[in-house]
């Protein structure tokens, strides 16, 4: 059993979030690595794409 938090320690730039944010446009495949989706945001710094993510698997699934 693993234990996994919700909560990040890294502090990242604006700089940092911006790179990842367009990474994260460029390969959408980075949110299937691994853990759940939201959390892998959050340690990208990019908890407002929670939502826009959501949505679209949400769209996806249940068209």
């Amino acid at each position: 059993f693993e234990y996994t938090d919700f909560c990040t320690d890294a502090h990242l730039s604006v700089k940092e979030r911006w790179q990842n944010f367009v990474t994260l446009r460029k390969d959408p495949a980075i949110l299937e690595m691994g853990t759940w989706p939201p959390i892998i945001l959050r340690r990208l710094g990019l908890d407002f794409y929670r939502h826009i993510n959501g949505y679209r698997r949400l769209r996806r699934e249940f068209p």
